[in-house]
C-alpha cells in the first residue's frame, strides 16, 4: 500500500477543540474579549492541521512564521496573501509604497500587522488570523533587528511582544498562535506572572493540543486502512496517539504481516527519520543545546525512565549537567518527569523515538569525544559569542575580585577591557598559525590582543595548561593572556601561581556568570 498523506477527510477527534475556537472567536467578535489564543503541544500532534481546518472553515488568514526571518519578508507575504483575497488598490499601494520606502525594521513589522487590520476593515469583516510556528519568526526578527539597531535581543523580543499584544488587544481580529514549545519553555519566555513581566500574559487563551484518544486512533487507523484495524491497539501503543506516526504505521500496512514487522522494516528504511530529527533539530535550536548533546542523553535514557544520576554515569559528565539537559528536554515536552518512591525520573513521551534512539542511531563519536565536543566547541563558541555581545553593544566587559577570589582567582584584582574586535574563528586559525592550546583572540580599544584558551573540564586545571597559554602567546607576540574555566573542575593551587608569575588572567565560571547575567545573555550550563 502506498503512503497516504493526511488531509482533512481523516481529521478526527478535535470537535472540542474546534468547538473551543468557534466560542473564542464569537467571544471575540461579539464581545470583544478573548481575542488571542496561543496554541502548543507536541509536534507531529496535529496543530497545524487543526489550525487550517479551522482558519480554511471561517474564512480566515494563516501565515507560516517559520522561514520568516526579517520584518520585510513578513510585509511581503502579507500583502501577498491579501492580494490573493481581493485587497483594495489604493490600500496594497499604501502598504506597497512603505516597503519600498521605510527602513525602521519595528516600524516595518508594525505595517505587516496593521495591514491585516486595515483590509479587515476595508472588507467590513473581522478575520481570523494564524501565525503557525509563531516563536520561530520572533526569534529570527529578534536577532536581525538586534543586529540592524544595536539593540539587546532580549528588548527587541519584549518590543515585539508589546507590538503584538497592541495588535491583538484591539480587538479588530482573532488572533491564534501555534508554537510546538512544551509549556514550561512557553511560561520561561512569554508567559510570566504579570503583564509587566511578560506583554503575553493574560491577553492569550492557551490551547493545548494533546495526542489522539485511544477510540479517536482506532478511528483514525480505519479511515486510513480499515485492513489494520485488527492490529489498532498496537499502533496506538506503538504511536501515543500522535497523528503523523498513525499515519504512517497504517498506510504502510500490509496484510499477512503483524505491525510490529511492518514498523520494523519502517524503522530500519528509515521512514521515521525526518520526524524525529527534525523534533530533535527543534528542541537543539529552541533550547540552544547541541543536537548530538540532547541525540545522546536521550539515547542513554531507560524504558521505564532514569534519574540525572543515571544519565550523568552514562555520559560520563556531572549531576548538574545531566539534570539541565533534562530539564531541558522536559521544557520543550520531549520528556516527562515521573515520580517513583520518591525520586524523580525522566521518560521520553514518544513512544517510538526511544526504539528509533536504539535502532537507527548510532553513536558516531565515543561517549569521550560527544563530551570534548560538549565542554570543547560549545565552550568555545559559547565564550566567543558572549565577547562578541559585549563588542557589539560596547558595554566594557569589567571583573573585580574579591577577598576569596571568587572571580579572578587571586590572579589579579579587577579586569577591564572595551573590546573593538572578537576576531571570526578563521580570523583566530590564521592569526595562531596553527599553533594550538588557545581558542580565541579579541582587540581591545587601544589596538591591543588578548589571547584566550576555554576550558570546560571537570578535571583539574594544572600548572602545565598556563605554561602552555605562556608559550603560544610568546610564540605569536601577545602579552594579555586569559585562561576562562567553564566546566567544574578545580584550578590547582600551583596552576594559580603559575598564572601569576607569567601574568595570565584566570577567570571562574561564577565571574563569567555574573557577565553573562550583566548583559541578561544566557547562562552557560
Amino acid at each position: 500500500m502506498g503512503y497516504v498523506t493526511l488531509e482533512y477527510y481523516n481529521f478526527v477527534d478535535r470537535e472540542e477543540e474546534l468547538n473551543l475556537l468557534d466560542n473564542l472567536k464569537s467571544q471575540c467578535f461579539e464581545k470583544k474579549v478573548n481575542c488571542g489564543v496561543l496554541i502548543y503541544g507536541w509536534r507531529r500532534v496535529g496543530k497545524t492541521t487543526l489550525v487550517k481546518k479551522f482558519v480554511s472553515d471561517n474564512d480566515g488568514i494563516m501565515i507560516d512564521c517559520s522561514w520568516i526571518s526579517d520584518p520585510k519578508t513578513l510585509l511581503k507575504q502579507v500583502l501577498e496573501t491579501l492580494r490573493g483575497r481581493g485587497v483594495n488598490i489604493d490600500l496594497l499601494d499604501k502598504y506597497e509604497k512603505k516597503l519600498l520606502k521605510e527602513s525602521e525594521p519595528m516600524l516595518i513589522l508594525n505595517s505587516a500587522l496593521n495591514a491585516i487590520l486595515d483590509f479587515s476593515e476595508s472588507v467590513n469583516q473581522k478575520l481570523i488570523v494564524a501565525l503557525d510556528e509563531f516563536h520561530v519568526m520572533l526569534e529570527k526578527l529578534a536577532y536581525r533587528i538586534a543586529r540592524e539597531t544595536k539593540k539587546r535581543k532580549d528588548i527587541v523580543v519584549n518590543d515585539i511582544l508589546w507590538l503584538l499584544r497592541g495588535i491583538i488587544e484591539s480587538k479588530k481580529a482573532f488572533w491564534i498562535l501555534t508554537t510546538s514549545m512544551g509549556w514550561g519553555k512557553l511560561k520561561e519566555l512569554y508567559l510570566r506572572e504579570s503583564k509587566e513581566q511578560s506583554p503575553l500574559t493574560g491577553v492569550l487563551y492557551k490551547l493545548e493540543v494533546k495526542p489522539l484518544t485511544r477510540t479517536a486512533s482506532f478511528q483514525l487507523v480505519q479511515e486510513l486502512n480499515s485492513s489494520a484495524i485488527g492490529d489498532a491497539e498496537i499502533i496506538y501503543e506503538l504511536s501515543g496517539g500522535i497523528p503523523r506516526i498513525i499515519e504512517i504505521l497504517a498506510s504502510n500496512y500490509k496484510e499477512k504481516e503483524t505491525i510490529i514487522a511492518t514498523a520494523a522494516k519502517l524503522m530500519t528504511s528509515g521512514q521515521f527519520d525526518e520526524i524525529f530529527e527534525n523534533i530533535i533539530k527543534f528542541v537543539a535550536e529552541a533550547s540552544k543545546r547541541d543536537y548530538t548533546v540532547l541525540i545522546n542523553a536521550l539515547r542513554v535514557i531507560k524504558w521505564e525512565g532514569s534519574t540525572p544520576e543515571e544519565v550523568a554515569k552514562e555520559l560520563v559528565t556531572d549531576r548538574v549537567s545531566a539534570y539541565n539537559i533534562l530539564e531541558d528536554l522536559t521544557k520543550m515536552g520531549l520528556l516527562e518527569k515521573i515520580k517513583t518512591k520518591g525520586r524523580v525520573r525522566y521518560k521520553i513521551v514518544y513512544p517510538m523515538l526511544q526504539m528509533w534512539l536504539k535502532l537507527r542511531v548510532s553513536p558516531t563519536k565515543s561517549i569521550t569525544q560527544i563530551l570534548a565536543s560538549r565542554i570543547g566547541i560549545i565552550a568555545e563558541s559559547y565564550i566567543r559569542d558572549l565577547l562578541r555581545e559585549y563588542a557589539n553593544r560596547q558595554v566594557k566587559l569589567e571583573i573585580y575580585d574579591n577577598e576569596s577570589g571568587t572571580f579572578l582567582l587571586g590572579t589579579i584584582n579587577e579586569l577591564s577591557i572595551s573590546i573593538e574586535k572578537v576576531l571570526t574563528k578563521t580570523e583566530t586559525e590564521k592569526r595562531l598559525k596553527n599553533v594550538k592550546n588557545a581558542d580565541i583572540i579579541i582587540i581591545d580599544k587601544n589596538k591591543k590582543e588578548w589571547l584566550i584558551e576555554v576550558k570546560a573540564t571537570i578535571k583539574p586545571i594544572t600548572h602545565r595548561e598556563i605554561s602552555k597559554l605562556e608559550n603560544v602567546a610568546k610564540q605569536l607576540g601577545i602579552n594579555n593572556k586569559i585562561l576562562v574555566q567553564l566546566g567544574d573542575g578545580q584550578i590547582e593551587p600551583k596552576a594559580i601561581s603559575e598564572a601569576i608569575k607569567t601574568k595570565t588572567i584566570l577567570i571562574s565560571k561564577e565571574a563569567v556568570k555574573m557577565l553573562a547575567k550583566k548583559i541578561n545573555y544566557p547562562i552557560f550550563s
